[in-house]
């Protein structure tokens, strides 16, 4: 049977979407706890009580964030992979012309479709050269600075100290990569179904700083998967903080 390109990159982009937040989720949930920590004084001694459970859950964070981050980066191109997601939209442009947008845009926009096609972007080759570029240069910074933890102990079970070695990681660094990858593929999310030119939209990727700076008042949830998380474990925590100080 044929393949189908549209919906292989359909496919494709939706694994590769869940994966990137899969790694940002854990890796946001786990400096969150460490962040809080230092900050609030209950929220410490609180996980200082039951220290051994939340030094493991810190550990599989931090251990499925690399995990996840390997395969994205991997470069087999039969896996699931940021490689595989490129190469699909770079050598099928088809996908990505008016027809085939207004086809999928039909069902959404109805009468307004034509209205929308009128300002629809169409990319060009150098569209996807630039994002190839992107990527190719986060890659470097992957294989020079993750590959190794990832290969020395969640591919070969080396006997290194997990928490050392990612304290070491550089997480400024770290942070900036997943970003990315989260912008990388809300570009391409746009362009499939929108029609967007694929540009990366500004991100932040401090956990500090999304603590320092709450949602505004009526906003329920950043569309920035290290917001949400972020948020989301530094209201368990106060729940864990509330808790302590409220113990006989």
């Amino acid at each position: 049977m044929a393949s189908d390109p549209e919906a292989e990159f359909r496919h494709e982009l939706q694994v590769f979407g869940n994966e990137v937040q899969e790694a940002i989720q854990c890796f946001y949930a786990e400096q969150t706890i460490h962040n809080v920590a230092r900050e609030d004084e209950n929220v410490y001694h609180a996980l200082n009580r039951n220290a051994p459970f939340w030094n493991l859950a810190c550990r599989a964070l931090q251990a499925n964030a690399i995990i996840v981050l390997g395969r994205i980066f991997d470069r087999d191109s039969r896996a699931h992979t940021l490689n595989r997601l490129l190469q699909i939209a770079t050598q099928n442009p088809r996908i990505f012309s008016k027809g085939a947008l207004e086809t999928r845009k039909l069902p959404q926009a109805g009468k307004h479709t034509a209205e929308f096609m009128r300002t629809a972007y169409i990319p060009k080759k150098r569209d996807f050269q630039r994002l190839q570029k992107y990527a190719d240069k986060r890659r470097a910074i992957y294989n020079a600075h993750y590959l190794d933890l990832r290969n020395k102990f969640f591919a070969h079970r080396e006997r290194v100290d997990l928490t050392a070695a990612f304290a070491n990681a550089n997480i400024r660094r770290l942070g900036r990569l997943l970003v990315f990858l989260d912008q990388l593929q809300d570009a391409l999310r746009q362009l499939f179904m929108n029609g967007r030119k694929p540009v990366l939209r500004p991100a932040r990727h401090s956990g500090q700083q999304i603590l320092k700076s709450p949602l505004p008042k009526g906003l329920l949830r950043s569309q920035d998967a290290q917001e949400w998380i972020t948020r989301e474990t530094e209201k368990f925590l106060k729940h864990v903080s509330d808790s302590y100080a409220a113990r006989p």
